[in-house]
């Protein structure tokens, strides 16, 4: 959970990680680093290169299908999971295999 503190000189002990930013602390637990490195990286683009895209709504491919978006279709790489990528086109956000993206 992200807490906000106002900012003094000296910062506890206590294993969180946190950044100054307007006299305020945003301090943030270990858990949630990945939610603060991710929003500060650049966003990559990919696209889709294969004829059989499928988009699922976990990196699994036993999950549920939720697109087929066709060849050549430009997306924004969200997060990665081991060989899957969350991706955004459109309105629609699901995972799909590293196979099937080119990354520019």
């Amino acid at each position: 959970m992200e807490q906000t503190r106002e900012a003094d000189s000296s910062l506890d002990n206590n294993s969180n990680f946190g950044s100054l930013s307007q006299s305020k602390l945003n301090v943030v637990s270990p858990t949630n680093m990945s939610k603060v490195v991710a929003s500060n990286k650049a966003t990559k683009q990919a696209v889709f290169i294969t004829d059989e895209n499928n988009v699922r709504n976990t990196p699994d491919v036993k999950a549920s299908l939720i697109a087929v978006p066709s060849k050549g279709t430009k997306c924004e790489i969200l997060e990665q999971k081991d060989r899957w990528y969350k991706v955004k086109f459109g309105s629609t956000i699901g995972w799909t295999n590293r196979i099937n993206l080119k990354i520019q």
